[in-house]
């Protein structure tokens, strides 16, 4: 290696070094749901990523031989590693902590210029985690839409032309898996940017697929699992009532009154901060849009599930709310609320 590639190689290491570590922080936090028993309903979109990969890998197309009311890249990609390393409860936990590392890592990415260090490990870990804790390590359609959804968020940040266009393409993928998140995702971006390049890179990703599946599928049903369903079915069939405001004084749970209410604080102490300032890293912008939008996620289903998907972009609000302590008494008191 030349002397002058070496001092380049090493910067980029250094930069990479702190997102590394909280990768392997939230691998380590998240890692004993391995060997978690399968016996909760949080696992229930684990369960439906397992069950496609299995009619994929047996020659069915999704919404036309079987029910699903999500994307099929899920699907498509379980299939894919199961036919390379095994249909097992394992594989897919551990394809669950890889989509938990790398969350974290990009969390932190996108948090760091406001809460470098300590403080943001410890709220990129806490957004990652405190949901796969909820829910499961699973290959899951809104976990993997999710990290795409921060990785174009990341992507979108760099600003030129060619970024614009390539974190639309990575929405279209987060579409592909989660049409919903991916919808927030896009929202989330050109608000961010104030562009609508990355709704051409997202259209030059999802609709080629689409069409495949227009052919292949009666449009009937295809509006009926991705459209209807979503949207009017669980509002008919499937309503959950979220806690109370002041449940948490009437003994209703604590930790879901937490995991549903935080990122409520911390979307209203963002818009706080930022008509109290007048000032707001561009990061924050998508970070907020996007924490806004996923409360979509409990209206009418606001379960645990529901909520603990809507918590991980929340807390990453809280490196914006927290603010910028300069003392090591201040950074420590920051540290413990992003902790819990």
């Amino acid at each position: 290696m030349s002397p002058a590639v070496t001092p380049r190689v090493s910067a980029v290491l250094k930069r990479a070094y702190p997102t590394l570590i909280v990768a392997l922080a939230a691998g380590v936090v998240a890692a004993p749901g391995l060997a978690a028993p399968i016996d909760k309903s949080s696992l229930y979109d684990g369960g439906i990523t397992s069950s496609a990969a299995a009619f994929i890998r047996h020659g069915q197309v999704p919404y036309r031989d079987f029910w699903l009311l999500y994307g099929p890249l899920t699907g498509y990609l379980a299939a894919a590693v199961t036919a390379i390393l095994g249909a097992h409860v394992l594989v897919m936990r551990l394809a669950g902590l890889i989509l938990v590392a790398s969350t974290a890592a990009l969390g932190y990415h996108l948090i760091r210029v406001r809460a470098p260090g300590i403080r943001g490990g410890f709220i990129a870990v806490a957004a990652a985690t405190i949901p796969a804790v909820w829910l499961g390590l699973d290959l899951a359609p809104w976990q993997l839409s999710m990290a795409l959804a921060l990785l174009a968020l990341d992507v979108g940040l760099r600003g030129s032309p060619r970024s614009l266009l390539i974190a639309g393409g990575i929405v279209g993928i987060a579409a592909l898996s989660r049409l919903d998140l991916g919808a927030y995702a896009l929202i989330a971006v050109v608000v961010q940017t104030r562009s609508l390049r990355p709704a051409v890179g997202a259209a030059a990703v999802f609709a080629p697929v689409a069409l495949v599946f227009v052919v292949l599928v009666p449009v009937q049903m295809l509006w009926q699992q991705l459209i209807w369903y979503p949207l009017a079915g669980t509002q008919i069939f499937r309503t959950v009532p979220g806690p109370t405001p002041l449940g948490i004084l009437t003994g209703e749970s604590p930790i879901s009154w937490a995991v549903y209410y935080v990122p409520v604080l911390m979307i209203l102490g963002a818009i706080a901060r930022r008509l109290l300032t007048g000032t707001i890293a561009l990061s924050f912008v998508g970070l907020t849009a996007l924490a806004l939008l996923c409360r979509l996620q409990t209206v009418g289903r606001a379960d645990g599930a529901h909520a603990a998907q809507a918590f991980g972009v929340g807390l990453l609000l809280a490196a914006y709310v927290i603010g910028e302590p300069s003392t090591f008494p201040r950074r420590l008191a920051a540290a413990v609320p992003a902790a819990f």
